[in-house]
């Protein structure tokens, strides 16, 4: 789970976690690739649109473009600020 605003990546770590879960944040971009590279458990990334630098369809192009079709993931995108040229 990637985001800029602490509460909300918290929030959502925790909901997911209660689900069964096993969940890593991460406040950045950077730590977030960086998560992914150490972890090949990780199958699923959550994503804001917007993020402090950068973006989350940046992060998933580059995840995408490093690891290709040798690791298989699955990305969720979320934003509360999206507007109708962000719709995918």
């Amino acid at each position: 789970a990637e985001h800029h605003e602490p509460d909300a990546l918290q929030e959502l770590l925790e909901c997911l976690e209660l689900h069964g879960y096993r969940c890593a944040g991460a406040a950045c971009a950077d730590t977030a690739f960086a998560a992914f590279a150490a972890d090949p458990a990780i199958g699923i990334i959550v994503t804001d649109l917007r993020l402090a630098v950068g973006n989350g369809n940046e992060l998933i192009g580059r995840l995408g473009l490093e690891f290709g079709a040798a690791r298989a993931f699955e990305a969720i995108l979320v934003s509360g600020y999206a507007g109708k040229d962000d719709v995918i």
